[in-house]
């Protein structure tokens, strides 16, 4: 079930919705998702939108069980030079995961 506000995460909430995605996290700010994990605590937040490698580390800092991520892997791939690139991505990312 996706949410915004504070409201429709507790509507969320309400409705037994397993992981509640954030949307438009990036565009809203780590720091906000941080404030919604405050009073929502025993929800499941996963941020959707702006994630990327570079910030990826610090939405589960504030607290994400997960994160969407899609515009690095949104690509066509024509080489094998681009597939192989592609592939040190998704290792980078999964670095980047918590332990």
């Amino acid at each position: 079930m996706g949410a915004l506000t504070p409201t429709d995460v507790a509507n969320a909430i309400e409705y037994n919705a397993d992981i509640i995605k954030v949307f438009p996290a990036g565009s809203m700010g780590v720091g906000y998702f941080k404030a919604l994990t405050g009073p929502f605590s025993e929800a499941q937040l996963m941020p959707v939108g702006g994630i990327t490698l570079d910030n990826l580390s610090q939405w589960f800092e504030a607290g994400a069980c997960g994160a969407a991520v899609s515009g690095d892997f949104c690509k066509i791939l024509n080489t094998e030079q681009e597939r192989s690139d592609l592939s040190k991505l998704v290792k980078n990312y999964i670095s980047k995961l918590p332990k």
